[in-house]
């Protein structure tokens, strides 16, 4: 018995329960939860639960239980036995009040299910039902619904995380429609379901709304035959000027054929296709895309342009290749053939509602309806609503939080491009779905969107990793080699209904949830656009390819959304705690030194036997800025070679403005006769940071004294700081005795040429003995 944000919560899982899921999935036939009515306008004289069963019917319901669970408690309030009993010869089973018409074939008294946050699950065949008064349990479950009102929004995440986890409770609204309205499940593509409000259907077909995606969508295909010819219907909605639909030779992964469609007014237009010039039926790709017919010549290459709509099919013996299906269905999968193909053609219409394109898991074997609504049935599959047996077994946590879908891992640049990668991670460390989640990609000199991903239907791994790559890393989502474009650039996160890119402007910015705008060297063109919009104040990241012997990512190391300082160029680590240092901004101290002590206002270096503090032939200092009085705190003694690093440190922590190691590789530092010397070019990215390492060099705190005056010289071009660094360090060793270091800076600008002198007064302790 665990708690789960105060809840207390039961839950049972065996391998027998396990392995019998997996025969379940196995098979087409499966019960369902279809549609549920709670909450009635007066008296709860209409309410109802009505499953359904896909399969042969009618059929029999024994061994199956349905429970009504209590979301305030995680309590079951009612349990109903349904052996004996069996659906009727269109699969239906009613359970509901007797004043329902048709008549329920089990009575429920007046007002007997709960209006929310409640919970409805079917459990069985066979398994021992939770009692009346038994805390809420996956064991045996088959399917659920978990549903709120707008009172109690997060009132049944204790439900949600055992029924249906990762997901977040359906609200239903009793103003939605005038009257009555009830809970409808609806199909939207392959395996995936979902609940919609609509007015009640008790033992009918559901009112599910007909797919309306934002612009143009195809609605039905129609190739093949024994004339080899055919013509593909595309849905107008608010779209209008020039498209290109292309055939595709999956053999090749040529074009075969491209037709222009021009688009004035919302409607259903037929587009005829020519498929003589394929070098077999079995298997093509249909791809709609926004342009004139002149950018897709015939046996031109496969587009890396994200097409609009995409339909690709194969039959077993025939796939399309996985470059095909990477670049224009990324994350589904091709519509498989039927046997009679050949001879019949193919004829397929859009039936899922789902509001997404580029799936033809959304396509079923239909008449056809020419310039009509498509003849779809209500039914394609089975939900296979079992989310709630994970890999791990762990209890979900409550998903009606602050916290949603962070960047954590992003490899734009790796050797040859086969590693490319993008990680998403939810901060619970659990399986959550990805429902309304997109990922933007964002060309940084133009600021337009160059890609853009829907992840509606998926789910993270156990761990709340989601990996979208190149196949070689074993994404979730496949993406072809070289999509994710090396900078300057931005991968950005949103959360919403519709594709961010139809917000109309070039950098959406409505349901924002993280940002990485990101460079490389030499590349700061434009990017002030993209960081005033996602990441405003705040420097570019640098995933520089020569930072690390191997490849390199750019990893999240702090929780901050929003931060790019967030992040550290880091060893890939997909699916896995990102490889952050300890203490990011100050390194370890060399061999024969330890941190001893570390306070605000001090840092106290402790000596082993091995070695004094000033015997080596190298020198390595230590600084930390006193948070009480900005004054800075240095220590040279002993080093290794990583003085470089230290540099940066020191003017890192001066500033703040995003230096790393990587950006000081021309420093020289060294040590020689008891001074330490840094000389050299420090690479400023980007004219904010040039004027912030300016500001902190010519603070008049840190000015050595009056007769050092500030020099302006000649002009230059260059964004480049060059410096020049004496660190000296007069060895004192009687009591009160300070330390003065002076530091002389040279820096060379766009528009002039600075040398500021200038000396840091600080605060030493000697080693302790």
């Amino acid at each position: 018995c665990l708690k789960v944000n105060g809840y207390s919560m039961r839950v049972e899982l065996s391998l027998v329960c396990v392995a019998l899921m997996c025969v379940f999935k196995q098979t087409s036939s499966c019960l369902m939860i279809s549609e549920v009515n709670c909450d009635n306008p007066k008296l709860d004289d209409q309410e109802f639960v009505e499953l359904y069963y896909e399969g042969t019917n009618p059929t029999s319901l024994d061994g199956y239980t349905l429970v009504f669970y209590n979301g305030n408690s995680d309590m079951a309030y009612r349990v109903i036995d349904l052996s004996g009993h069996h659906t009727d010869h269109r699969g239906f089973f009613i359970v509901g009040s007797s004043e329902l018409t048709p008549r329920p074939a089990i009575f429920l008294p007046l007002n007997s299910i709960q209006n929310g946050p409640d919970a409805i699950a079917l459990y069985g065949p066979n398994w021992a039902p939770v009692a009346e008064g038994g805390l809420v349990s996956g064991v045996g479950l088959l399917d659920a619904v978990v549903y709120t009102s707008r009172r109690s929004v997060d009132g049944a995440d204790g439900l949600a995380s055992v029924l249906t986890p990762g997901s977040v409770p359906y609200v239903e609204d009793e103003t939605a429609l005038e009257g009555d309205e009830s809970i409808q499940r609806c199909w939207q593509s392959e395996n995936l379901w979902s609940f919609y409000t609509g007015p009640p259907t008790p033992a009918w077909v559901n009112h599910c709304p007909p797919p309306t995606p934002a612009e143009v969508w195809i609605n039905e295909v129609n190739l093949g035959g024994s004339d080899q010819s055919g013509h593909v219907e595309l849905s107008v909605g608010m779209a209008t000027g020039s498209f290109s639909l292309v055939l595709y030779d999956v053999t090749t992964d040529l074009i075969s054929t491209s037709q222009a469609f021009i688009a004035k007014e919302p409607g259903i237009f037929a587009v005829p296709v020519k498929t003589t010039s394929l070098s077999g039926l079995q298997s093509a790709a249909l791809a709609l895309y926004k342009g004139p017919i002149s950018d897709f010549p015939k046996d031109g290459p496969l587009s890396h342009k994200q097409p609009i709509d995409a339909f690709v099919y194969g039959d077993s013996a025939h796939m399309p290749s996985d470059n095909l299906t990477e670049t224009l269905i990324p994350g589904r999968k091709p519509f498989i053939l039927t046997e009679s193909f050949l001879t019949a053609g193919l004829h397929v219409s859009r039936c899922g509602v789902a509001e997404w394109t580029r799936d033809p898991g959304l396509f079923v074997t239909r008449a056809r309806s020419p310039g009509k609504p498509n003849d779809c049935v209500w039914f394609q599959s089975c939900p296979l609503n079992m989310t709630s047996f994970t890999e791990s077994g762990r209890i979900q946590p409550p998903i009606h939080s602050d916290v949603d879908f962070l960047l954590n891992e992003i490899n734009t640049d790796s050797p040859g491009g086969a590693e490319d990668f993008i990680e998403l991670w939810h901060p619970s460390g659990f399986r959550m779905s990805l429902d309304f989640i997109w990922l933007v990609l964002i060309n940084g000199q133009t600021g337009k969107v160059y890609y853009e991903l829907e992840l509606n239907g998926s789910y993270t791994d156990d761990d709340g990793y989601f990996l979208i790559g190149s196949s070689k890393v074993g994404p979730d989502i496949r993406i072809s080699t070289d999509t994710i474009q090396n900078g300057p650039d931005a991968i950005v996160l949103y959360r919403s209904k519709s594709p961010p890119s139809k917000e109309g402007q070039n950098i959406p910015k409505s349901g924002l949830l993280d940002a990485v705008v990101y460079r490389t060297r030499w590349s700061d063109e434009k990017m002030s656009e993209l960081t005033e919009a996602l990441t405003p104040g705040q420097l570019p990241l640098l995933e520089d390819i020569s930072a690390l012997p191997a490849d390199e990512t750019l990893s999240r190391c702090g929780a901050q959304r929003l931060n790019l300082s967030a992040f550290r160029v880091t060893s890939p680590t997909p699916r896995k705690q990102n490889n952050c240092p300890s203490k990011p901004t100050i390194p370890p101290p060399p061999e024969g030194l330890v941190i001893n002590e570390w306070s605000k206002t001090s840092v106290v270096i402790a000596n082993d036997s091995h070695a004094g503090a000033c015997m080596h032939s190298k020198c390595r200092f230590l600084n930390k800025i006193n948070s009480n009085s900005n004054t800075s705190h240095l220590k040279c003694f002993s080093v290794s070679d990583c003085a470089q690093e230290e540099f940066a440190v020191l003017l890192e922590l001066l500033c703040n403005c995003g230096i790393s190691s990587l950006r000081v590789k021309g420093v020289n530092v060294s040590c020689e006769a008891g001074r330490l010397y840094a000389q050299g070019s420090v690479l400023a990215v980007s004219d904010q940071q040039r004027e912030r390492i300016s500001e902190i060099l010519s603070d008049n705190k840190l000015l050595c004294s009056a007769e050092q005056e500030l020099q302006v010289h000649g002009a230059g071009s260059s964004v480049t700081l060059q410096v020049g660094l004496v660190l000296v360090v007069p060895l004192l060793f009687t009591l009160g005795g300070c330390y003065t270091i002076c530091l002389l800076v040279h820096q060379k600008v766009r528009t002039d040429q600075f040398v500021f002198v200038f000396c840091m007064k600080v605060s030493v302790m000697m080693p302790r003995s």
